[in-house]
């Protein structure tokens, strides 16, 4: 048939969904992210407080950018829809003539016109994209490099503060690895997602006083379950708070601060991931649209040398793939829709094992 493989386009627009989804869920959480002051100030903190604003900005951008960015590459699919579907009812397959033949490679002309729009269109919104994830590289590149700085500091602490952050990094896993990707069937189905912002909060401890300082937060997707009881009940998310807790109950306050600051640096190491991941949805579907492109071409081909329509499957089947591009539009179309239906907010902290969280 003269449409791409339903499932398998489905899928990708799934994929876009997914990635989107996320993007904007961490961007959210991101914006609300704080580092407190120390007294005295280490010249480091400075510098990592300035990289978080940074990367604050970045999500601002991201969000200005998003909707354009989403809608180059998912509109396509609602316009040829609409194009193909005056094409189908067009098209005179009825009779192999050489005015049929002329009509259809005119009628074929047109739809290929349509995706070099199409693939103007994803370029555009490639290259607007590739800024922003260039742009949020060189933010997260400056919290590298504060974290670094922060660390080397204190190098006589190096074993403490790698200690500290891999459980930091052990935590972040585990949260993280709830989310759920939005899947062919959810989107086909019109189903949307729960979001839940799980917000970390460190703070140092000074004798028996506990002062907030490190406060950022995770977003997770989730297709019909709320997933804070699930949070809340994890025994293994409950025993990697406690864990974070010995190890950062027996270090120095400056030592809490700089292994604390890897929490920072670990969401945004998430994020950038998440970028960088969006980043390709673009091309892959560029690729769908180049390669059903060399299908009406080679259509066109065989037109010209003569070929009788009326014993081409693909010309005698264009009600059905009219169906399938109306199907592939309709995902697209909620896709653009696509909003939490819910939002829910969850607060972990490093805790002592007899407490409650």
């Amino acid at each position: 048939m003269l449409s791409p493989d339903p499932e398998d386009t489905l899928e990708e627009l799934a994929e876009v969904a997914t990635r989107w989804a996320r993007l904007n869920a961490f961007t959210g959480a991101l914006l609300g992210a704080s580092i407190q002051e120390l007294d005295p100030e280490p010249p480091w903190l400075v510098s990592a407080r300035e990289a978080l604003s940074k990367n604050r900005g970045a999500g601002e951008r991201w969000f200005e950018a998003s909707p354009e960015v989403v809608s180059a590459l998912v509109s396509p699919y609602i316009a040829f829809a609409a194009t193909f579907k005056a094409f189908s009812e067009l098209a005179p397959v009825g009779s192999n003539t050489q005015e049929n033949r002329d009509t259809l490679l005119e009628l074929l002309g047109g739809l290929r016109g349509e995706i070099q729009t199409a693939l103007e269109s994803i370029d555009a919104g490639n290259r607007k994209l590739d800024g922003v994830v260039a742009l949020f590289g060189e933010d997260h590149g400056a919290m590298v490099a504060a974290v670094g700085v922060a660390t080397a500091a204190h190098e006589q602490e190096h074993e403490a503060i790698a200690e500290a952050s891999a459980k930091i990094a052990a935590l972040e896993e585990k949260i993280s690895g709830l989310s759920e990707a939005i899947g062919a069937a959810d989107l086909a189905a019109g189903k949307t997602f729960l979001e839940t912002e799980v917000d970390l909060i460190f703070e140092i401890v000074a004798g028996e006083i506990a002062i907030p300082f490190i406060g950022i937060g995770l977003a997770l997707l989730s297709i019909g379950t709320d997933l804070v009881e699930v949070i809340l009940k994890s025994g293994e998310i409950d025993e990697a708070l406690n864990e974070l807790h010995d190890v950062l109950i027996e270090q120095a306050e400056d030592i809490q601060a700089v292994s604390a600051i890897h929490t920072v640096l670990q969401v945004l190491n998430r994020l950038n991931e998440q970028y960088v991941l969006a980043a390709e949805r673009g091309p892959h579907i560029k690729v769908l649209w180049t390669t059903f492109d060399q299908r009406l071409g080679d259509m066109q081909e065989a037109l010209q040398a003569g070929a009788d329509p009326t014993l081409m499957i693909d010309l005698q089947s264009l009600p059905k793939a009219a169906k399938v591009w109306e199907y592939l539009a309709r995902a697209a179309k909620h896709l653009l829709q696509l909003k939490p239906a819910s939002k829910s907010t969850v607060t972990l902290r490093p805790h002592p094992k007899a407490a409650a969280l």
